[in-house]
């Protein structure tokens, strides 16, 4: 899918923004660690909504950073079942060094949009607002066959010679 392809070639091209600016993040792990940063220790489930990422993506993203030193897991002082996402000294550095960087990389992201004619940040939300209004497969054309079966419809391609 091209979307995926966009998005890999963006992270790629962070990340070697990040790289650049003495940075040892993954760009697909900046997010998480923004919020932390910000918000403190959250659980692994808080993480997730409020980034609005499954369970699974925000856990592979917990133990990438725990992985590499940047975040720790702890139990919750309040309620013993929870455990607590929080950064260590080396993933706030990281993180001090990435407010650095932020400024620099959202000039980029403008320099792209204007350059293609589209604010792509504004894009994807509205995309999401649409979709959790209205479901990609509200939107397939669906034909029911005489038995009741119901099949997708596709468009015919019409070759050009």
């Amino acid at each position: 899918m091209r979307m995926d392809q966009l998005f890999t070639l963006l992270y790629d091209q962070m990340e070697d923004g990040l790289k650049a600016r003495g940075l040892t993040l993954r760009g697909y792990v900046t997010g998480t660690v923004q919020t932390l940063f910000h918000a403190g220790p959250k659980s692994v489930s808080d993480l997730s909504s409020e980034m609005k990422l499954s369970h699974q993506l925000a856990t592979q993203r917990v133990k990438y950073l725990v992985d590499q030193g940047f975040a720790q897991i702890d139990p919750d002082p309040d309620d013993k079942r929870r455990k607590l996402v929080s950064l260590t000294d080396e993933g706030q550095l990281e993180a001090e060094k990435l407010q650095a960087f932020l400024p620099e990389l959202m000039a980029a992201y403008d320099d792209l949009f204007d350059e293609i004619g589209v604010d792509m940040h504004q894009a994807v939300l509205d995309a999401t607002k649409s979709l959790e209004a209205r479901p990609l497969v509200q939107r397939f054309k669906i034909d029911k066959t005489d038995e009741g079966d119901i099949s997708l419809k596709r468009p015919s391609i019409s070759k050009v010679n």
